[in-house]
């Protein structure tokens, strides 16, 4: 008679036979070895919480003295207030993102409101003496924010400000047209070119780090300055509980937010930025070189509940 096979066996009736388990005492998922595995969504967006940026002085030195600046860009808006008469300029205000600290904004759930956006899910993998870390490829997302300008306030015409909600850039201001010099004058949606995909590495037996990196542009103004981060958020799966900490450094505008599964781990906004605080933010040439100055943020750590 020949010998009977051997029975096939799984131990801890997780769905894969010892034979091929990495952790056949412990039920896990059969993706991962069959090892029990944590999933952390970290989600990491740039914003302008104010309603709009009023770049007056800027417009009007790039519209008269800068000619690289073209009128089409949307940073200065000429018009002749009646047929024959001399162009006149008029100024336009860069639209914001109009909101406070908010997960289901950074990670798009209620449209694109902010400057830049990356997301990805860590994989935990629990093997006992180690875990080790992956990043889920279907769970990326790298994206840019849509720019928009509009007319400010155009005497005798309908300007942002002095239409619809007065005072404000709302929906009733978004018209067809652009580059009319009424009302909206430019868009551009935004490029994630120079965002790059999370990357995850190992650190220690069981931490693990997710570096952010990127740059953010407004696609607009060709010349501006970008949004700069280089950061990262490291889990600690030590012990019952997860530690967070987040460490790097980034630009002095606009504001940052990170969430890893859905709770706050990191929120920095420059002052007079803040939503509700300030209704707009006025740039001179001088500001930038304040604002858009990296700056090494002092580590901060959270455990996950």
């Amino acid at each position: 008679m020949p010998a009977a096979e051997p029975e096939d066996v799984d131990t801890d009736h997780d769905g894969l036979d010892d034979e091929f388990d990495d952790c056949p005492q412990v039920p896990g998922d059969p993706r991962y070895g069959g090892c029990p595995a944590t999933r952390y969504e970290v989600v990491f967006a740039t914003f302008i919480p104010s309603n709009y940026i009023d770049s007056t002085i800027v417009s009007r030195l790039n519209a008269t003295e800068l000619p690289i600046f073209n009128r089409n860009w949307g940073n200065g808006c000429f018009a002749r207030p009646e047929p024959g008469a001399p162009e006149q300029l008029y100024t336009v205000i860069g639209a914001g993102d109009d909101r406070g600290y908010s997960y289901a904004a950074a990670s798009g759930a209620t449209g694109r409101r902010y400057r830049s956006l990356q997301k990805a899910t860590v994989v935990a993998i629990d093997k006992g003496a180690r875990t080790e870390f992956l990043v889920d490829p279907d769970s990326v997302v790298t994206d840019a924010g849509v720019s928009e300008s509009f007319v400010k306030n155009r005497p005798g015409a309908r300007g942002a400000l002095n239409h619809g909600v007065v005072g404000r850039i709302d929906p009733s201001d978004h018209d067809g047209p652009v580059n009319d010099c009424v009302l909206r004058q430019g868009v551009n949606p935004g490029s994630s070119d120079e965002i790059d995909v999370p990357t995850v590495s190992q650190v220690a037996a069981h931490r693990g780090r997710l570096t952010l990196n990127g740059v953010a542009k407004n696609g607009l103004i060709p010349l501006s300055p970008s949004i700069n981060w280089n950061l990262a958020v490291e889990l600690d799966t030590t012990g019952d509980s997860t530690r967070v900490t987040v460490s790097g450094q980034r630009d002095g505008f606009p504001a940052y937010e990170i969430y890893v599964n859905q709770q706050p781990v990191y929120q920095f906004a420059p002052t007079g930025l803040t939503a509700g605080q300030l209704p707009t933010l006025r740039f001179g040439l001088l500001d930038l070189g304040g604002l858009f100055v990296s700056q090494t943020i002092t580590p901060v750590s959270r455990v996950l509940t």
